[in-house]
């Protein structure tokens, strides 16, 4: 949920109908237009999740078909000569996450039926590096997440094996997308 003034989407000719992630992008228009954002810490509006496990893959279908609208615009943020690189590469963030979700999961999946079916093992794995992705990856969600609370950990472990469970729905709405 987010608060937002009238006179910033006036601004930026209300709410965009480019495409059907219109929060996104959205905040790229009132950024292009110098509108400043501000976090507000307090819950303003109750807000709906799906209930069901159909309702919720056809919202993440729909949110990943959004930011693939946007990516391969003419507004793809990654090439916006208005927005600073920062701003492009956090813009671009979320569509560079639904990619490497379906390329990792898919080659996570494939490697393994290679090595157990043919004997073929592209990859070799020790003790010691299994330790080692294991706590990058730890480490890794713990500074990309800024979890604070080791309780919170929980929640966004969970939130990285949906989003593997996910990677069809996202494959899905990439290609129709790009068709």
């Amino acid at each position: 949920n987010f608060c937002i003034r009238a006179k910033a989407l006036q601004k930026v000719g209300w709410f965009p109908e480019y495409t059907i992630t219109e929060d996104y992008a959205l905040s790229m228009e009132l950024k292009l237009a110098g509108v400043r954002g501000r976090y507000l810490p307090r819950y303003l509006a109750v807000g709906e999740a799906p209930e069901e496990i159909r309702s919720t893959l056809q919202q993440r279908s729909r949110w990943c078909k959004g930011h693939m609208q946007v990516f391969f615009s003419r507004r793809c943020p990654l090439l916006h000569p208005r927005l600073a690189l920062l701003h492009r590469v956090l813009y671009t963030n979320g569509t560079w996450a639904y990619f490497a979700t379906v390329i990792t999961t898919f080659i996570y999946t494939v490697i393994p039926f290679i090595s157990l079916v043919f004997g073929v093992h592209p990859v070799s794995l020790s003790g010691k590096f299994t330790l080692a992705a294991t706590l990058n990856f730890a480490v890794g969600a713990m500074v990309n997440f800024h979890v604070q609370k080791i309780k919170h950990f929980q929640g966004l472990w969970m939130s990285l094996i949906s989003n593997h469970l996910l990677a069809f729905t996202y494959s899905k709405a990439i290609v129709n997308t790009l068709m």
